[in-house]
């Protein structure tokens, strides 16, 4: 029970670092009422809690991506296309950091990989200290990522084509 728990919160966690995260690079306020921004936020953990536990593979990616897409749109009210490149880029510089998070343990501290990845990936601690870092480097980038998430994609179907599948590479890259 109390992995149970310990994952949802660390997801909880997470989806306070995006919705942060869209809030730096969209320069917007969310625009629903804050009952129910928590009423998402629980939802999304709930999902992505039964999600990791029950799914493996990319089946269970892409349906964290279309669940980030959701909530980017509901949120903040912005159109589809947008709420996918902005999923894209969330991704992206979330695997960055988990990356570096793990290059920096196991290479530069010297921890054994296996005890890296069953021990702080996916735990509370290892949730929140991927968090704190993906919001500085998104502070950090957020010029050049503003710019890069407001390109004009509305009617440009070959980038909404590519982020899709941006995803399904991810997906088959990292879970396959």
């Amino acid at each position: 029970m109390w992995q149970i728990i310990s994952i949802w919160l660390g997801i909880f966690i997470m989806g306070i670092c995006e919705i942060i995260f869209a809030k730096i690079i969209l320069q917007k306020d969310i625009k629903v009422p804050k009952y129910l921004l928590l009423l998402t936020l629980l939802i999304t953990s709930i999902i992505y809690t039964i999600n990791n536990i029950c799914l493996v593979g990319t089946l269970k990616t892409l349906i964290v991506c279309i669940v980030h897409v959701i909530t980017f749109k509901y949120l903040f009210k912005i159109n589809w296309s947008k709420a996918i490149f902005l999923t894209l880029v969330y991704f992206l510089l979330i695997i960055i950091v988990d990356l570096l998070v793990a290059l920096f343990s196991t290479e530069i501290i010297g921890l054994d990989k296996n005890k890296v990845f069953e021990s702080f990936a996916g735990s509370i601690l290892g949730n929140i200290s991927i968090s704190v870092l993906f919001i500085i480097e998104s502070y950090i980038l957020k010029r050049p990522l503003r710019k890069f998430v407001d390109t004009k994609i509305e009617n440009n179907t070959t980038i909404i084509i590519l982020s899709i599948l941006t995803f399904i590479c991810i997906s088959l890259f990292f879970y396959t």
